[in-house]
């Protein structure tokens, strides 16, 4: 594949000859549908990040209560989240806090079915967001 300079669409993508992206400055504006942040963390003692995407930090708010706060404020609050950590835990987002500039995530521990019985901080903490 290469990169060729054009005057009027910019920069397109080709592969074999073929052009595979007319317009590469559209084509990487499109991301609909992707990951806009991640994170993975250590919630344990001083939270610190490991690696990540679009998050500038996060803040511990307490016994497995986390902000994951963004690079870049999004458009609106309609974005998904999907997370994980360690054993015998679930990743919960608290809808009612969640802003364009960062989401709440807590690690909750519960005794059987549903019910919550109390907040655990874990070593291995993962979340992705889209919008």
């Amino acid at each position: 594949m290469a990169l060729e300079l054009n005057g009027t669409t910019g920069v397109s993508l080709v592969q074999d000859g073929v052009v595979v992206a007319a317009d590469l400055n559209s084509a990487l504006s499109d991301t609909i549908g992707k990951v806009k942040a991640w994170v993975n963390f250590n919630g344990t003692g001083t939270v610190a990040i490991r690696a990540s995407y679009g998050v500038s930090s996060i803040s511990d708010n307490g016994t497995g209560n986390y902000n994951i706060n963004f690079t870049t404020a999004f458009a609106n609050t309609d974005y998904a989240v999907v997370g994980s950590c360690e054993y015998r835990t679930t990743l919960q987002t608290d809808q009612t806090t969640r802003s364009t500039s960062s989401v709440n995530v807590v690690m909750s521990v519960g005794a059987s079915g549903s019910s919550v019985v109390g907040h655990t901080d874990k070593a291995i903490v993962a979340v992705a967001v889209f919008n």
